[in-house]
């Protein structure tokens, strides 16, 4: 896996890197997917907006979501793909068993 962490009008700190990369290999590992993960943090107002972008053989997923917690943010998010994941694998899984 190859993880990019980029903040805007965020500190940098290395617990919220650490918090970030644990959460983001726990999901991957969950599905037993590798590829390229890009997470964007950023601040407006006073909410925090994260986004996610998963690029796997040949599929891209995105997820974005905002809150007033940086760390309801990451976990919107982090649903937000596992629901998009869950579908694409039981989307291959009817494919692969209208094609038998």
């Amino acid at each position: 896996m190859e993880l990019t962490i980029n903040y805007r009008q965020i500190h940098r700190s290395r617990s919220l890197d650490d918090l970030t990369k644990i959460k983001t290999e726990r999901l991957l590992k969950k599905f037993q997917m590798d590829g390229n993960v890009i997470w964007t943090f950023s601040r407006k107002e006073k909410n925090y907006i994260a986004e996610i972008y998963f690029k796997s053989q040949g599929n891209q997923f995105h997820a974005e979501s905002s809150s007033d917690n940086f760390f309801k943010t990451l976990e919107f998010n982090l649903h937000k793909l596992e629901i998009q994941l869950d579908q694409h694998l039981m989307e291959q899984r009817r494919w692969t068993e209208l094609s038998l």
